[in-house]
């Protein structure tokens, strides 16, 4: 089942550094499921599990802690703005990630490279907002 994550309206439950990878931990993230059916609509939710790495990162802006709702976000990959990721998602191409949490927190960091991945498997919920 393919995934497409949005990170406006995901939330962040830690950043950690692994050597030159930068990691953020997503506790929901917000998604798009794939419609399980040609002619249905995609399924819009959340799931659990699902990580950032930022490949050789170098933060340039930071103010902590990085924890909550991301309410506004940018992701640049290659110099191209992308609104969402495929989850999973692998590239080499530099990147620029900005986020802005809803309690007035900012981030920007870059790299040389991105994976999103889920960190075991897929765990959605489909959300009944109109």
């Amino acid at each position: 089942m393919q995934f497409t994550l949005f990170l406006a309206d995901s939330e962040v439950s830690s950043v950690t550094r692994q050597g030159t990878t930068l990691v953020i931990h997503l506790a929901a993230a917000s998604v798009e499921r794939a419609a399980p059916q040609p002619g249905l609509a995609p399924e819009t939710g959340y799931s659990q599990g699902v990580s950032l790495w930022l490949h050789e990162a170098a933060v340039d802006a930071d103010a902590s802690p990085l924890i909550g709702r991301i309410s506004r976000a940018a992701l640049q990959v290659g110099g191209a703005s992308i609104p969402s990721v495929p989850v999973p998602f692998e590239t080499s191409a530099p990147v620029r990630l900005e986020l802005h949490l809803a309690h007035r927190s900012h981030f920007v960091a870059s790299g040389g490279g991105l994976s999103v991945r889920f960190d075991g498997e897929a765990i959605f919920r489909e959300t009944f907002a109109c």
